[in-house]
């Protein structure tokens, strides 16, 4: 472990990685460190595993409970706050975004908007440099590149949907969305400007399109499967990316592709609950789950989204997201899926005075230290909606029914609203994995956060340009060609 974190360091000093300057400001300067890193094979490799263990250090940062909190899934547990037993309140980080009144100066997510970038000029420094390893193999070659390829796809679309409007937000996605960096990127060198929305999602499947031509029959790395990129993750992502970009064929092709030969199956039924409560592991229908770094000096996870969740943690130190009552309102009686939550009750302060109530906390990250990323269950729900919008609603029903049923529920017959049912179905069985916000903005619905909001505004018309957030202002000020979104 050791080795691989004087690897961080090393790309910290070299890529201007978390704490370094930000994106196109002091950006990669040649030195003989990074030659001797991809002098041979086993050093490219390290690169590798560094900007996947980094891949998730910035996918596990605030940014993982931003869909969920924003678009109403989430509600704050009391916390100590002050001299007050307990209170019901935002934590201070994050409470301009909950109350959308970011700042572009100060925002909590200027770091995750930097080290993405600085994730992608190290994903850049392999796919440069590993062709020029003298000695490498065609196979060793081309399984390194397309892990990086499906990585470089993989981060420019998690920071198109932070600081990019939904394609839909003008009918041919010619609205702005974010720099694509497919190339390695010098600060006072490269100033580069945003490309649209639809042109950064023809780039991103590109990047994928590369990624499923290099794969070989061998990962280039130890562990197991479901932590790196391979045809079956990279496919599904493909398949989440189609849907979000309007490629509804596209999405069904992918998502049909992983069902039908990745080996994994839905959880059953009996065993949908016990899986989600097991400790360490993952769930069985995991396709992509990024593994948490971990220290073993000091025998714990650097790095961890269970912490945004744990039912157990100080309320004085951390911040504790739980179910909403929108949320929890979702579920019918017989879903099985109500039984996924944790209830605890707690005292805490309110303008009608000291009150108790019982806060919900899911179990999907309470023993699991790992970033979930992508369950076959999502691909089903791809299906289900890329069909209805290509109006085939009886295979739209077929597989909306799948989870359906699996959850404990009647199978639907009748297509009229399906789209508004599969909307629902995503809300309840992908909550707290970090979707609602972009299937809202997807969907072209409102927000409404009601019960249980504490926020100054609860609700937002769609289309707004609060439902994205802003470009950092220190790239606005060292960038001509920069354009900050609107409203910031």
């Amino acid at each position: 472990m050791k080795r691989l974190i004087s690897i961080f360091l090393l790309f910290c000093s070299t890529l201007g990685f978390m704490g370094c300057s930000d994106f196109l400001d002091v950006e990669p300067r040649e030195d003989i460190s990074i030659t001797e890193q991809f002098s041979t094979v086993e050093g490219a490799v390290q690169a590798l595993n560094g900007a996947y263990l980094r891949t998730e250090v910035v996918l596990s940062d605030i940014s993982f409970v931003y869909p969920d909190l924003q678009g109403g899934n989430f509600s704050f547990a009391p916390r100590q706050s002050g001299s007050s037993i307990n209170a019901i309140l935002p934590t201070p980080n994050i409470e301009n975004t909950y109350n959308f009144n970011e700042n572009a100066i100060e925002s909590p997510f200027n770091g995750t908007y930097q080290n993405w970038y600085s994730v992608l000029n190290n994903i850049n420094n392999i796919i440069t440099r590993t062709p020029q390893i003298e000695g490498i193999s065609e196979d060793e070659k081309n399984q390194i590149l397309a892990e990086a390829y499906a990585l470089r796809g993989f981060a420019h679309y998690n920071l198109l949907q932070l600081f990019g409007q939904t394609r839909f937000f003008t009918p041919n996605g010619t609205h702005l969305g974010i720099v694509y960096a497919n190339r390695i990127l010098v600060g006072g060198v490269d100033f580069e400007a945003r490309k649209t929305v639809a042109e950064c999602y023809t780039l991103i499947q590109q990047d994928l399109d590369t990624a499923l031509s290099l794969f070989t029959n061998t990962q280039a790395m130890q562990g197991p499967s479901y932590s790196y990129f391979n045809v079956i993750s990279t496919n599904a992502l493909y398949a989440r990316v189609a849907l979000q970009s309007g490629n509804y064929q596209k999405a069904i092709s992918t998502a049909s592709q992983v069902i039908n030969e990745s080996g994994i199956s839905l959880m059953t039924k009996e065993a949908y609950l016990s899986e989600w409560a097991k400790p360490i592991l993952p769930v069985s229908e995991v396709i992509l789950e990024f593994s948490a770094p971990f220290d073993t000096d000091d025998n714990v996870f650097t790095s961890s989204v269970s912490e945004y969740f744990n039912a157990f943690l100080d309320p004085s130190k951390t911040a504790r997201y739980c179910a909403s009552f929108d949320l929890l309102s979702l579920f019918e009686e017989s879903d099985i899926r109500r039984e996924n939550f944790l209830g605890f009750d707690y005292d805490f302060n309110s303008t009608a005075g000291l009150q108790n109530r019982t806060f919900y906390f899911s179990k999907k990250f309470q023993d699991n230290p790992g970033t979930l990323s992508i369950r076959l269950s999502e691909m089903y729900l791809i299906l289900a909606e890329a069909h209805a919008r290509l109006n085939q609603t009886d295979l739209a029903l077929l597989n909306l029914n799948s989870i359906r049923t699996r959850a404990n529920l009647s199978s639907l017959t009748n297509t009229s609203g399906i789209l508004d049912a599969i909307f629902l179905e995503r809300r309840r069985e992908l909550c707290f994995e970090g979707h609602l916000l972009y299937d809202i903005a997807r969907f072209g619905k409102n927000i409404a956060r009601t019960t249980d909001c504490v926020a100054t505004v609860c609700s937002l018309t769609f289309p707004n340009p609060k439902f994205v957030l802003p470009i950092p202002q220190n790239s606005i000020n060292i960038n001509q060609f920069m354009i900050q979104n609107e409203s910031y």
